[in-house]
C-alpha cells in the first residue's frame, strides 16, 4: 500500500511539475510572438515605476499631451502616463485597476474623451492594444476582455478566444522569431524612457474652435455613461483620489454639450473635472502651430497643456515635491534626456511649420497663374493630387502647342470624350474611367501616421461634376474640365479651376 501511495505522490509531483512547465512555456511564447510596439511597451512600463505619485489614463489624446518628465521638472511630482491608442469608454477602469496591482498613486488623472461615443461592436484594437500588452495571467486582463465582450453584439462573428489566448492571433508570425525586437521584450519587462509620453515629430495648421462653449446638456451614450458610473463606483469602493479631465481639441457645440453632461456625472459623485479646451487664452495654445491634427497636440502644445495641468494639480491636490530627495535623482538625469529629445522635437516640427507656410505662398501663387502651361509646371508633381470631372464633350478642341498635347494625352481626354473622371498626379493617371462607364470614384490621400483620413469623392453621374474633399464641395461644376488640386503637404485644396477647350487651345477659368 505504501509503495502505490508513493507511486500516486510521484504521479501528481510530475503532473504539478508538467503543467508548471507547460505554463511557463505558453506564456514565453505568448510574450515573444507579442507585437512590440509602442502601446505594449507603455504598458509593461508602467510595472517597472517606483513610487508614482499620479498616473495619467486615457488613449492617444494622453500619450502626446501629458509630459510627466515636464511635471518633474516644474514641480517634483511623479507620474506616468498609462494609456494605449483607441481606449474604449469602458476600459479606463480597468487600466487603474491594472495599475493598482503595482502602483498605490496619490491621484488618478483620467481622460474623459473616450465616454462621448460608444461602438457596440468589437473595435479590434481597441482591445488589444491594451490586453495584448498585460501580463497573460494577469486576472484584471481576464475580466476586462470578458466584461468588454459582454458589452459588444458582435462577438459571434470574433475570435473572442483569440483574445483570450492572443498566440492564436500571433502564432504564424514566425518572421518574428528572427527579430531581436521580439526577443528583447520575451521576458515580458520593458523600461519606456520618457514615463509613457511619445514623440510625434509632426504638424498640422487647425483652426481654433469657436462657438462651441453652451450650458446645454447633451445626451451622454447610454453605455458610456454605464462605464463611468462603474468607474466612480470603484474609485469609491476603494478611495481612490481622480480628476477628469478633458484635453484640448477642435470640437463642436454638440460634443461640448455632452461633456457637461459628463461633468455633472463627475462632480456629483465628488470628483474634480477639468476642460482645458475652456482655458485656451489661460494656456496661450496656438492651433495654428500647436496640433498635429484636430485631436493630438505636437510637442508645442503638449508643453502648454502639461503645464496648465501640472499648475491645476498642485493647487488642489497634496502632491509631494521629490526634486530634493536623493533616492529621486534618477528622474532629473531623465528630465536632462528629455530635454534634449525636445530640442530636436521642437526643431523639426518649427522646419515643418516653415514648410507649410511656403507651401501656403505657392498654393496663392498657383491661384494668381492664368497661363495654362506655367500652371500645369506647377502642380504637376508628386506633392499634388488632381481631381478631374469633365462636364460636357470635348468636341472641337484643336491642340495648339506640344505642351497642350503632351498634356491631354497625359490625362487621356480625347475629342470624343464626355463626362470623364481622373485622378492624376506626378503625370501619372491613378484612376480613370476612360474604357468603362463607372462615373463615381472615392479615394483617400495617404497621410502620416495619426493624420487622420483625407477623403475624396468624384461624382460625374448625369454630368454634374462634383468634387468633394473631406464631405465639401470644391469643383466649379463648369462646362469643361474641373480640376481640384489637393496639396498633400499642407492637406488643403491648393486650387479649382475649370479648363475649358476651344479652338485656340486650353483655357483657366476661376
Amino acid at each position: 500500500m505504501e509503495t502505490i501511495w508513493k507511486s500516486r505522490i510521484k504521479n501528481i509531483i510530475l503532473c504539478i511539475l508538467f503543467c508548471c512547465l507547460f505554463v511557463k512555456t505558453f506564456t514565453f511564447l505568448t510574450y515573444l510572438f507579442r507585437d512590440t510596439d509602442t502601446d505594449r511597451i507603455r504598458i509593461l512600463g508602467l510595472k517597472q515605476e517606483e513610487d508614482l505619485d499620479m498616473i495619467y489614463v486615457g488613449s492617444s489624446s494622453s500619450i502626446c499631451y501629458w509630459q510627466p518628465l515636464r511635471a518633474w521638472n516644474d514641480h517634483g511630482f511623479t507620474s506616468y502616463t498609462f494609456a494605449t491608442n483607441s481606449l474604449q469608454a469602458d476600459s479606463s477602469e480597468y487600466y487603474i485597476k491594472e495599475a493598482m496591482r503595482t502602483q498605490d498613486p496619490t491621484l488618478f488623472v483620467v481622460e474623459l474623451r473616450s465616454y462621448v461615443a460608444w461602438s457596440d461592436e468589437v473595435y479590434d484594437l481597441g482591445l488589444r492594444n491594451g490586453s495584448d500588452s498585460m501580463s497573460l495571467l494577469s486576472p484584471v486582463r481576464w475580466k476586462y476582455i470578458y466584461d468588454y465582450m459582454q458589452k459588444r453584439t458582435n462577438t459571434e462573428e470574433v475570435d473572442v478566444g483569440s483574445f483570450y489566448f492572443d498566440i492564436a492571433k500571433y502564432h504564424t508570425e514566425t518572421q518574428r522569431l528572427g527579430d531581436e525586437k521580439q526577443w528583447e521584450y520575451s521576458s515580458n519587462k520593458a523600461v519606456f524612457p520618457n514615463k509613457g509620453w511619445e514623440w510625434f515629430e509632426q504638424y498640422d495648421c487647425m483652426e481654433e474652435p469657436g462657438g462651441f462653449l453652451t450650458d446645454e446638456r447633451g445626451e451622454v451614450p447610454v453605455k458610456c455613461r454605464e462605464a463611468l458610473e462603474s468607474l466612480l463606483m470603484y474609485c469609491d469602493e476603494k478611495q481612490i483620489e481622480v480628476l477628469f479631465v478633458v484635453s484640448p481639441k477642435v470640437l463642436d457645440k454638440e460634443e461640448q454639450s455632452i461633456y457637461n453632461s459628463l461633468k455633472d456625472i463627475v462632480e456629483g459623485r465628488g470628483y474634480q473635472y477639468l476642460n482645458a479646451n475652456e482655458h485656451y487664452e489661460e494656456m496661450e495654445l496656438d492651433f495654428s502651430k500647436d496640433f498635429f491634427n484636430g485631436n493630438h497636440t505636437n510637442c508645442f502644445g503638449a508643453e502648454k497643456y502639461t503645464r496648465f495641468l501640472e499648475d491645476y494639480i498642485v493647487e488642489h491636490y497634496d502632491m509631494p515635491d521629490h526634486s530634493k530627495e536623493q533616492e529621486f535623482a534618477q528622474w532629473s538625469e531623465e528630465y536632462k534626456r528629455f530635454a534634449e529629445e525636445e530640442k530636436t522635437c521642437k526643431e523639426a516640427v518649427v522646419k515643418m511649420q516653415e514648410n507649410y507656410a511656403e507651401r501656403l505662398k505657392t498654393a496663392e501663387e498657383i491661384r494668381q497663374t492664368d497661363d495654362f502651361a506655367q500652371w500645369y509646371m506647377m502642380i504637376d508633381d508628386a506633392s499634388y493630387t488632381l481631381l478631374l470631372a469633365q462636364k460636357g464633350a470635348a468636341g472641337g478642341w484643336r491642340a495648339e502647342s506640344a505642351e497642350e498635347k503632351k498634356v491631354m494625352h497625359i490625362w487621356e481626354f480625347s475629342d470624343d470624350s464626355q463626362d470623364s473622371i481622373r485622378v492624376v498626379c506626378d503625370s501619372e493617371v491613378v484612376f480613370s474611367n476612360a474604357e468603362g462607364k463607372e462615373t463615381v470614384y472615392e479615394g483617400n490621400i495617404d497621410r502620416p501616421l495619426w493624420q487622420l483620413t483625407w477623403s475624396y469623392a468624384i461624382d460625374n453621374t448625369d454630368g454634374k461634376a462634383s468634387v468633394m474633399v473631406s464631405g465639401e464641395e470644391c469643383s466649379r461644376g463648369e462646362e469643361g474640365i474641373n480640376i481640384v488640386v489637393l496639396d498633400h503637404e499642407t492637406r488643403r485644396v491648393a486650387d479649382s479651376v475649370t479648363v475649358q477647350i476651344s479652338e485656340d487651345g486650353l483655357t483657366l477659368v476661376r
